[in-house]
């Protein structure tokens, strides 16, 4: 089995009950291959809405879902987990965007993307798949429709513009080679955002940043980082 590079520690992700904690040493520094199916499916669905909580725990709570996977068998875990995403999105209306966790979007296109990024770092040779689909596809493709939701929404929320500026920086390059068609849509939708005349100001400006990032080939050149970020050196 292989170790993962980057360790994180359970503490990184606040408290739990001591059952949970448990189960999360378990996982974590022992062998999850000796947990029950349901613990770890129950410690997958945990992990992911603590991860949506808060941004700051996207980054801990994916590299400690990569140690889990990078060494369960069964992929039982990798499968809640994929799962557990997946539902989320189904439900965001009542999950992710309802008026008192507004922002959980934001934290879970974070989760998602960390998830991937990790994911690929790892270059895990993995069985499971969703509807056919590797992992990382299918979080790519959640990603997707999340940023289409977020431009197609009413109104248009700062916050969650930033975030797909922020993550397509990112992983903008895996996106238009794996997914073209479905990157038209999201600059299809960048575009009109981008053209309305009632849409914000700091909007706008982000969105050319993207589109100009694609245009460049996801390699911002310098006059621009320059024009966008005069203080930059």
């Amino acid at each position: 089995l292989r170790t993962s590079p980057i360790m994180a520690n359970n503490s990184d992700l606040g408290s739990f009950s001591a059952e949970v904690q448990t189960d999360l040493q378990q996982a974590i520094k022992a062998d999850p291959n000796e947990m029950s199916a349901r613990s770890l499916m129950t410690l997958a669905k945990l992990i992911v809405e603590r991860a949506t909580s808060d941004r700051r725990y996207a980054e801990p709570a994916a590299k400690i879902c990569i140690n889990v996977i990078e060494k369960e068998k069964k992929e039982t875990f990798l499968e809640s987990l994929l799962n557990t995403c997946q539902l989320s999105y189904q439900e965001r209306d009542k999950v992710l965007r309802s008026a008192p966790t507004g922002s959980r979007y934001r934290q879970y296109m974070t989760f998602l993307n960390e998830m991937y990024v990790q994911l690929k770092r790892s270059q895990l040779q993995l069985k499971t798949q969703y509807d056919g689909v590797p992992p990382q596809l299918m979080l790519l493709t959640l990603l997707s429709k999340c940023f289409i939701d977020c431009l197609q929404a009413k109104p248009l929320s700062k916050i969650e513009i930033e975030a797909i500026f922020f993550i397509l920086t990112s992983i903008g390059k895996d996106l238009e080679h794996d997914l073209p068609k479905t990157m038209e849509q999201i600059f299809f939708n960048i575009r009109d955002v981008f053209l309305t005349p009632t849409s914000a100001g700091p909007i706008k400006s982000t969105l050319l940043q993207l589109i100009e990032l694609r245009a460049s080939k996801w390699q911002m050149p310098a006059s621009a980082v320059m024009y966008y970020y005069p203080g930059a050196r």
